[in-house]
């Protein structure tokens, strides 16, 4: 409940909102409080939203691999923090949720890699030991960047796809 920058806390904020205004409606500090209560509601200030929004260094590398490596006519399988940055491609599958991990398979190209700690669902560390070796079968690597070896593009195999046609059959 502290972040107030999330859906999560959307429910709660108007609620919260009005018993403070009709809490405070009689007092003769109804002024003062509903300023205050202005102020809490109204989360981080312009210039903290601003400097949240603006990309990083990372981000903005990722978005120039993605341009760079990742092709538009290919359905494309990432975890959702890259995800995020091709959301203009037509088919676009996420693996790192639970119960989405074989969605892998649906796409052509899978996008391996992230500019932070976490891939989203899985910290980079799990997802490299526990789950990516499950994977691995599937897949045949068709790039690597040489200067950051967190992003990797890979093929899915045509045999794994055809299976999974098979099984919708």
């Amino acid at each position: 409940m502290l972040g107030r920058a999330y859906h999560y806390e959307a429910e709660i904020s108007p609620a919260l909102f009005a018993m403070a205004v009709i809490a405070f409606s009689a007092s003769r500090f109804r002024g003062l409080w509903l300023a205050v209560m202005l102020v809490a509601f109204t989360a981080p200030s312009a210039l903290g939203i601003a400097r949240w929004n603006m990309p990083t260094k990372a981000q903005n590398r990722l978005r120039e691999q993605l341009e760079a490596h990742v092709p538009r006519d290919k359905a494309i399988a990432a975890p959702q923090r890259i995800a995020a940055h091709l959301t203009d491609r037509e088919r676009l599958y996420m693996f790192d949720y639970w119960r989405m991990e074989d969605d892998y398979k649906r796409a052509d190209i899978v996008v391996v890699g992230y500019h932070g700690d976490s891939m989203g669902w899985y910290s980079f560390k799990t997802f490299e030991e526990e789950k990516f070796p499950r994977m691995l079968p599937d897949l045949h690597q068709i790039y690597a960047d040489p200067k950051d070896p967190n992003f990797r593009l890979y093929e899915v195999d045509a045999r794994t796809q055809s299976q999974l046609a098979d099984v919708k059959r």
